[in-house]
């Protein structure tokens, strides 16, 4: 049989090897774990740094195509709305004042026969 003695003596360079590649593993991780963490610092930064800038460009951008609106357009309708409210508002007041009248009509004829009604029965009063 294999004595136990022997058989650690052979394991023992590849344990003595593993125990290297485990060490460079992990020193290898240390080192990956602080450039990331450098990297998000300046990722922070430069985040940070990146809104102000934004928003000095787009204040720039638009100081520099400000909007030039020609207004005579706009002015021109206006014009025209007005002139044809005066023109039209007039006719409207004077259609309302017709069916005012005609309701008051309708509503004066309707008490009118009513009231005749009332007389006829000799009196008795119905709801007007």
């Amino acid at each position: 049989g294999c004595d136990v003695g022997e058989r650690l003596g052979e394991l023992q360079p590849q344990l003595m090897q593993l125990t290297d590649v485990l060490r460079t593993a992990e020193e290898r991780s240390r080192h990956t774990a602080e450039e990331l963490a450098k990297i998000k610092q300046e990722s922070s930064r430069y985040h940070e740094s990146l809104v102000p800038q934004m928003q000095t460009e787009i204040s720039r951008f638009l100081e520099d195509k400000r909007l030039k609106v020609d207004l005579a357009d706009m002015q021109r309708l206006l014009d025209q709305a007005q002139q044809t409210l005066n023109d039209e508002f007039p006719n409207v007041l004077t259609e309302i004042g017709r069916i005012q009248q005609a309701l008051h009509l309708d509503f004066a004829n309707s008490v009118e026969i009513k009231l005749r009604r009332a007389n006829r029965r000799g009196g008795s009063k119905e709801r007007i």
